[in-house]
């Protein structure tokens, strides 16, 4: 049986044994489950920490104001990066691309390599996972609470 790579736990899944057998699909989800939102709560703590301090550098200042300013820019760029996730999953927008797309290659004078039937279903066979972009949605309403708190503060 062929090793498989998982490219987020980064490492490799080994061939059943007789000790995991007894434990069912359902538990073996679970816990890969859990693993996966504990890495990704983790790498959106960290980028969550980023776009604050990235906020906070930007304005060159550090009282209530500017870190309420900064708390609001994190979460209006992970609400939109989470929400462009789903909408890309759902192919809401996948006429407006391919459309952009098939009328700028016509100017060049060119074609396209994909018909729109191909374009979507390349992305419903490989959408990007759900517990990413609900794992983003959280991370921003999580920076939502203090940023509230904050301005109220502030007013």
């Amino acid at each position: 049986m062929a090793k498989k790579y998982d490219f987020l736990l980064e490492d490799e899944v080994e061939p059943i044994e007789k000790k995991e057998q007894k434990e069912s699909p359902l538990v073996k989800q679970k816990k890969i489950f859990k693993k996966r939102l504990k890495i990704s709560a983790i790498v959106m703590t960290i980028i969550s920490l980023l776009l604050v301090g990235f906020g906070l550098i930007w304005q060159r200042r550090y009282d209530l104001w500017a870190f309420s300013n900064a708390l609001w820019l994190a979460f209006s760029i992970e609400f939109f990066v989470a929400w462009i996730f789903f909408v890309y999953n759902k192919n809401i927008l996948s006429p407006l691309i391919h459309g952009f797309k098939v009328f700028g290659l016509m100017l060049v004078g060119k074609r396209t390599k994909e018909s729109y039937y191909d374009y979507t279903v390349k992305i419903e066979e490989n959408p990007i996972p759900k517990y990413i972009y609900y794992s983003i949605f959280v991370s921003a309403f999580i920076l939502l609470i203090p940023a509230v708190i904050t301005m109220i503060m502030l007013l």
